[in-house]
């Protein structure tokens, strides 16, 4: 079981070689690319920006005419040189082309029955390797041989080593940093009756300095390998027993550590490193990521986002190139795309292909061109676009006369990335501004200038920023008249009528000229018709010359029914193009007419802007039609004709269908009309993507079938969509956004006529009065799969599949399968508001109330910074150590596999200051007797938690206010002497401040209150009493 691919395989090369007849004398031949079915297997290729075009596509499918050849390897050299080595007919063979695909010599080599090439590698001075395996095809089918062959720049075989091992097999080559060799693989161990890793190692002359097997868990298979100049290590990648392996090695042999890792089946295919981090990236088959990044350590630190990768390539310069292939729309496509290291992508291209073409090797040459070798055998190179737009004027002719009226330009500009084109005119003295392109210079810029020579400067870029210049002078001489004023006359052609025809108005009139031919059709051109009211000002019928109407202004030819200012009868093959048609019945009239193309014309304040019946093929495009009484379009009797990106406001209608089918309504800007789009009794109409704002009804549908309402974008009506119940059936509504109308987003209505099997799904309603209502029974608001978007939908969708798990109701009808995706809701159980923490970091615990969560993370104060978490986890302590003294908000965020996010805000004060406390009493070394002191404190902290005293550092004391006395009980504790009062005060956050005071408690002979004043008192007294007998005892001896 093991074998069966490579026996399967070996056995048709077998088969092959004996059936195929190639002689030898064809062997310089059959090495010549083959690029001509190439073409034929590329549907659709297209440029890329960073400056890269798709330059060639090359295909190896058929090379030197045999079909059988296989190629698994491809490289560069320092000179832009490539080399091509894979199997052909059974023998391996090297192809070296120059850097513009001409062949520089070829070598074949026949070692054993099937020789297979599968890598080709270079090395630093420019030697070619180029390895495979070989079968005898005379022992064992798990024989084989791994053979090495070293090549110089000239095609000289410098050496050839053999590897006998078991059914050994070699996938990819690198080198290090003194061009030794490192070539991995697999090979098959009898004793485990499985594949084991296999690392080779040859020196730069061909020595085998080791050779490691390694076997892990049953089936391994080694599939790429590099040599990486940071930390001076081997790397290499591949499969064991369905799981992905990582190993590193040192360039002794020595195994560091390997990594299984991955989803089961995944396969790390390609390998790269980053210059100067080192950091390994892989990508491959079933890795459920776009790229998996490890350090030199092994460990997995950063995933990149996105579908399987199969090659990958990082410069010097850091640019992450990889290549893959998807499936879109039914077609194949091989993506090439640039991203930065940290996965943001910079570009992509893609290019169809008939089959799956998955990408194998990837190359870039000292010219920065890239190339990417296919399965499927398709080279596919893109070089650098260096090319600027180049620009040619078809017309005018240098030095051409023009008068009033701008000259018509035509400017061919090639460039298959051109980006912007724009122009400006200047003379001698003066250059305008700069205006966009868009195949004509605007009227009020020709009339900056008087007469003389006018340069025009017409300038282009291309999206990779080359840019091209050309110029050509005309004359401008305002004596040449080329404006014609008609006013008062009229212009009938009638191709039937040899007085009125084609050719006799060309001959007698200045104002047309040309051939009627397709090439060179009939032109009128720069012409003032004004009909006074009177007639129809220009009529044309029974013709099917080529003709173009362009430049002019026709108008007034009456209100009166049925007068035109533009009148066709049974005609084709016109293009109407930047005219004006007004104040007339009919702007435009048309009837029995085909293959008419009306572009950029404006048909204002007529009756009828345009007015068309039994006519087929028209196309009507980008016209400006507004304030029409009746209609800005009207159609009636008309099949399959194209209405496209026109302009359509305030008209009493906008666009109207009567008895008309099969046309196309499409990208159309409709505003402020009564109906926007009115269909009555026709069917299998398409109306896709058009605007419809601020009508009274966006879309209207009466006694109409089949229709289809794709993609539109119908906003701030009255009604969105309107659909009579007067047996209109089977209309598709899709994909429309519905959204802000007054009264009804969609109303199916009436009682007696049933408009039935209507299909409405996959409609955004959102912000109407009402979103919908159905009056009539049989119309299907889901297709069996999916439904519509409300946003009054009350459900809830469990499961996250996208689908409420509930159904929407709309009258009489039901939408089974509404689609609803809800944001994660979380919850924070640790934390709430307002919660005040100090120097330790917060602790908290996520739930996802509902949903299914795919990442949770956070950010600080609106930063710019992500932090994954996961449940009961802390605030990164970096984050929080480097917060300063304050609040903080803190938003949590989740969101689900299709990146719908929830949130919850958490406000947290940080609080580092410790409350600060200043003692107003007692003061320091104050003494006190049995009679404690008192206190007086001020707490300077805004967060105040507890406050407390100690004496003397014995038991605390808590109290509630900041002034008052010590506790007497405390006091008469303690003995005489120094007491130390500490008082303390914490806050929310736990922070804890303190002040002290010493004071003195001496109570020796304080035993009797008010001791030491009587003592005084008496002294005091005996002192007076002697000192007066002294006093009077002198007096009297006197």
């Amino acid at each position: 079981m093991k074998k069966s691919s490579r026996i399967s395989f070996i056995f048709f090369i077998l088969i092959f070689s004996l059936i195929s007849v190639f002689p030898l004398n064809n062997f310089g031949n059959r090495f010549t690319l083959q690029s001509t079915n190439s073409h034929e297997k590329i549907k659709n290729s297209s440029v890329i920006n960073d400056r890269y075009l798709l330059e060639r596509v090359e295909s190896f499918l058929n090379y030197g005419g045999v079909s059988h050849f296989y190629t698994e390897g491809f490289a560069t050299d320092s000179e832009g040189n490539y080399y091509v080595g894979g199997s052909f007919l059974g023998d391996y063979f090297l192809v070296k082309y120059a850097t513009n695909g001409t062949q520089l010599w070829n070598r074949t080599v026949n070692r054993y029955s099937i020789d297979y090439g599968v890598v080709v590698a270079i090395d630093s001075d420019d030697n070619i390797y180029f390895t495979g395996w070989s079968y005898p095809g005379t022992q064992s089918w798990n024989v084989g041989y791994v053979h090495t062959f070293k090549y110089n720049t000239s095609g000289d075989l410098l050496w050839e080593r053999v590897l006998s091992s078991d059914d050994s097999s070699p996938t990819d080559i690198a080198f290090d940093s003194s061009n030794n060799i490192y070539i991995c693989g697999h090979t098959y161990d009898f004793g485990a009756l499985g594949l084991d890793f296999l690392v080779v190692k040859y020196d730069p002359s061909g020595n085998l300095i080791w050779v490691n097997n390694t076997g892990l868990n049953g089936e391994d298979r080694g599939y790429a390998i590099i040599f990486n100049p940071v930390d001076q290590m081997i790397y290499s990648t591949g499969i064991s027993n369905g799981r992905s392996v990582l190993f590193k090695w040192s360039t002794d042999g020595d195994l560091i550590f390997y990594k299984i890792w991955g989803r089961e089946n995944g396969i790390g295919w390609r390998l790269a490193y980053v210059p100067f981090l080192g950091n390994i990236y892989i990508v491959g088959p079933r890795l459920g990521f776009a790229v998996v990044i490890f350090d030199m350590d092994g460990n997995n630190f950063l995933n990149i986002s996105g579908q399987d990768q199969y090659v990958i390539h990082i410069t010097q310069n850091n640019e992450l190139f990889m290549a893959m292939q998807i499936i879109e729309n039914g077609y194949y496509n091989t993506v090439l795309s640039k991203y930065y290291l940290n996965g943001t992508k910079i570009w992509e291209n893609k290019i169809q292909t008939p089959s799956i073409d998955y990408s194998q090797i990837f190359a870039k040459d000292i010219n920065d061109n890239i190339f990417l070798l296919t399965s499927n055998l398709n080279l596919l190179k893109y070089t650098v676009d260096y090319i600027p737009p180049i620009i040619n004027f078809i017309s005018p002719l240098p030095y051409e006369s023009f008068g009033k009226i701008r000259p018509d330009f035509q400017v061919i500009t090639d460039d298959f990335n051109l980006e912007t084109t724009w122009y400006s005119l200047s003379n001698n003295t003066f250059m305008t501004d700069n205006y966009i392109w868009s195949g004509k210079i605007h009227q009020n810029v020709w009339e900056q200038f008087g007469n003389g020579n006018i340069t025009i400067n017409i300038y282009a870029n291309d999206f990779n920023g080359n840019h091209g210049f050309n110029n050509i002078t005309v004359i401008k001489d305002l004596s040449i008249k080329l404006y014609w004023n008609l006013t008062g006359s009229t212009i009938f052609i009638d191709d039937l009528d040899i007085d009125f025809n084609w050719y006799k108005i060309d001959q007698e009139n200045p104002w047309c000229y040309g051939l009627g031919t397709q090439e060179n059709p009939y032109v009128i051109e720069n012409i003032l018709l004004d009909g006074m009211g009177i007639d129809n000002c220009i009529e044309i019928r029974n013709s099917n010359k080529y003709f173009i109407i362009k430049n002019s202004t026709i108008l007034n030819a009456g209100l009166e029914y049925d007068s035109v200012a533009l009148l066709f009868v049974n005609v084709s093959n016109g293009l109407i193009i930047n005219n004006t048609m007004s104040l007339s019945y009919k702007g435009i009239g048309l009837s029995s007419s085909d293959f008419i193309h009306m572009e950029n014309n404006t048909l204002n304040y007529n009756m009828y802007g345009f007015y068309g019946s039994y006519s087929e093929n028209l196309t009507i495009s980008q016209n400006l039609i507004h304030d029409n009484s009746l209609s800005g379009i009207s159609i009636n009797n008309c099949d399959n004709n194209t209405i496209n990106l026109n302009y359509l406001n305030n008209n009493q209608g906008g666009i109207s269908l009567a008895s008309s089918h099969k046309n196309l309504i499409r990208n159309n800007i409709i505003f402020n009309n009564f109906d926007g789009i009115h269909l009555s009794y026709s069917n299998n109409n398409t109306i896709k993507n058009n605007t419809l704002n601020f009508n009274d009804e966006g879309i209207f549908l009466y006694r109409s079938d089949n229709n289809s309402l794709e993609e539109n974008v119908i906003k701030f009506n009255k009604y969105g969509i309107k659909i009579n119940s007067r047996f209109s059936i089977r209309n598709i509504v899709k994909g429309n956004v519905i959204s802000h109308n007054t009264e009804l987003g969609l109303y199916i209505y009436g009682k007696y006529y049933h408009s039935h099997d209507n299909l409405i799904f996959n409609n955004t309603f959102m912000s109407n009065l009402e979103n919908a209502l159905d009056e009539v029974l049989n119309n299907s608001w889901d297709n069996a799969v999916i439904g519509n978007f409300w946003d009054d939908y009350n459900g809830k969708d469990i499961n996250d599949n996208g689908i409420g798990d509930s159904a929407y109701n709309i009258g009489t009808g039901v939408d089974n399968f509404p689609l609803w995706w809800d944001p994660p809701v979380l919850s924070i159980v640790s934390e709430k508001n307002n919660l005040i923490f100090g120097f330790l970091t917060p602790e908290f615990r996520i739930m996802v109330e509902e949903g299914i969560a795919d990442t949770i993370w956070y950010t600080c104060n609106n930063g710019i910074s992500n932090y994954t978490i996961y449940a009961n986890e802390l605030i990164n302590p970096i984050v929080w150590e480097n917060l300063g003294n304050g609040s903080f908000i803190f938003n949590f965020y989740v969101n689900d596999s299709r990146g719908d996010e929830g949130n919850i805000e958490v406000v947290i004060l940080k609080d580092i200051i410790l409350p600060s406390i200043s003692l107003k009493s007692p003061n320091s070394s104050q003494v006190f007797g049995h009679s404690p002191p008192d206190y007086d404190i001020i707490i300077n902290e805004s967060n105040i938690g507890k406050i407390w005293y100690s004496l003397n550092n014995n038991e605390n004391i808590t109290i509630e206010t900041t002034n008052g006395r010590i506790d007497y009980a405390q006091w008469d504790l303690l003995p005489d002497g120094e007491v130390i009062i500490r008082f303390y005060a914490n806050d929310s956050a736990g922070n804890i401040g303190f002040s002290e005071v010493l004071v003195i408690k001496s109570t020796q002979n304080n035993n009797i209150p008010g001791y030491h004043l009587w003592i005084l008192l008496s002294l005091f007294c005996t002192v007076s009493f002697l000192l007066s007998s002294i006093i009077l005892r002198n007096r009297f001896e006197q």
